[in-house]
């Protein structure tokens, strides 16, 4: 990768996220994150997971507030919109 540090960066503005207190600042993050997903082979909730998992991941960390966080990355970067994103399974 060009930007060697880009997966970790991503886990601390997902942790800084999952983290806000109220809808601005997880949009501060969401913005700073739709900014750093590109620099990352990141491309869906399965390759963000992959991503945090790399670096350090809780499972508990895993709940509405982080999937919410990265439907606004997703909506900001036009993943859904490009179909890149895989249908999930039950």
């Amino acid at each position: 990768s060009d930007f060697p540090f880009a997966e970790s960066l991503v886990w601390v503005l997902f942790i800084g996220g999952s983290l806000a207190l109220d809808q601005s600042e997880a949009t501060w993050f969401s913005n700073r994150l739709s900014l750093v997903v590109p620099w990352t082979e990141v491309r869906c909730w399965e390759d963000a997971d992959a991503c945090l998992k790399g670096v350090l991941w809780v499972d508990k960390l895993h709940n509405k507030t982080s999937e919410s966080l990265w439907n606004e990355v997703e909506d900001l970067l036009g993943f859904k919109d490009a179909g890149i994103v895989q249908p999930t399974t039950e």
